[in-house]
């Protein structure tokens, strides 16, 4: 039963393959643009690169982009692959990288100040992160496993 399930489920994972490489390919795109543009900010103002550790959340901020673009990126190679294994460890990642894409939210929430209600500039949504990785990572944050729920929930029902 749980074999026929898998199986139903790697086949509709298979129909929207190419929705989920898009994705994985603007995730990896944009998170080297977001990394590009921190380096940038160094490379034009070195004295302060001094302050690297000091900025307050800069250097988990790089961390957890340098990963999450190791970990799409790994997501975008494996699809291309067709194999059980591939699908298996693209699975995995996904968990790893959506994890990660979470912790990386939580930890860059804003601690709430006096007068944030008055505030006509909205926070970024991930710290030290250029806006295109801010509404692309909150859509996904969104759709990805709203995506994973609709495909079990069709593997579900195509295997019984």
């Amino acid at each position: 039963m749980l074999a026929k399930w898998f199986e139903e489920y790697r086949k509709v994972s298979k129909e929207t393959r190419l929705i989920s490489q898009l994705a994985m390919f603007l995730f990896s795109i944009f998170t080297i643009l977001s990394l590009y543009d921190i380096a940038h900010f160094f490379y034009f103002n070195p004295s302060a690169l001094n302050r690297f550790f000091e900025i307050n959340l800069l250097f988990p901020a790089v961390i957890f982009q340098s990963v999450i673009l190791i970990i799409f990126a790994a997501r975008f190679v494996l699809l291309l692959f067709k194999s059980k294994k591939a699908f298996a460890f693209n699975q995995v990642f996904w968990l790893i990288g959506f994890t990660l894409l979470i912790s990386y939210w939580c930890i860059s929430r804003p601690v709430p100040g006096p007068f944030v209600i008055y505030s006509t500039f909205g926070d970024s949504i991930f710290r030290h992160a250029s806006r295109i990785f801010d509404g692309l990572g909150m859509w996904y944050l969104i759709l990805s496993p709203l995506h994973k729920i609709i495909t079990i929930i069709v593997a579900i029902i195509k295997s019984k």
